[in-house]
């Protein structure tokens, strides 16, 4: 599965020909995507953190056992839910997008690690846990931890519970009383 933070397109065309105001944003999505990629590992998600080669990061989860295709996407409606950023011009999507896999359709696409953006022709790197790339990315790709079963739904209840207490949080006049963790 994969958490795709981007810059939306929007916040984009809104400082086109802005050098520094565009910089703004890719430090932006940097820096949440860092933020995204500890706060899941607080929760037990081992996630190999990516520059997609476009406009933000990707953050790459594997499972150690297959589990239901709809599993797995509600598991991301939690994740996203819980860790989405507050930032106006960021989005956070998860996929699979899709409950259902159709024997006949491919579904949503995503390049996969280290492959060469379509629309940029980047090849996104493996960034560590600073940001910075790292050397050796098949190294990296090929020891990366997968998700047990058990931790993936250990994970799915404390981002479940991470997301009623932001709801709680954002409730009128209850706000003040509760504090949440930003990304």
């Amino acid at each position: 599965f994969a958490l795709d933070l981007d810059i939306r397109r929007k916040a984009l065309e809104a400082v086109i020909g802005d050098s520094e105001k565009i910089r703004d944003l890719h430090e932006r999505v940097g820096r949440v995507g860092l933020a995204i990629h500890r706060r899941c590992a607080e929760l037990g998600l081992p996630l190999l953190l990516e520059d997609s080669g476009g406009r933000g990061r990707h953050l790459w989860g594997f499972l150690h056992e297959p589990l239901p295709v709809e599993l797995v996407h509600n598991f991301g409606r939690a994740v996203v839910k819980a860790l989405a950023p507050r930032d106006a011009a960021l989005d956070l999507e998860f996929f699979p997008k899709q409950r259902r896999a159709r024997p006949d359709q491919l579904g949503n696409l995503i390049k996969l690690p280290l492959g060469v953006h379509q629309r940029t022709g980047r090849r996104g790197p493996l960034l560590d846990s600073s940001g910075e790339p790292i050397a050796d990315a098949w190294g990296a790709l090929g020891s990366i931890e997968r998700l047990r079963t058990k931790t993936f739904f250990s994970a799915f209840a404390a981002l479940r519970a991470v997301a009623i207490e932001s709801a709680d949080a954002s409730t009128p006049g209850d706000a003040a009383s509760k504090s949440t963790d930003s990304t």
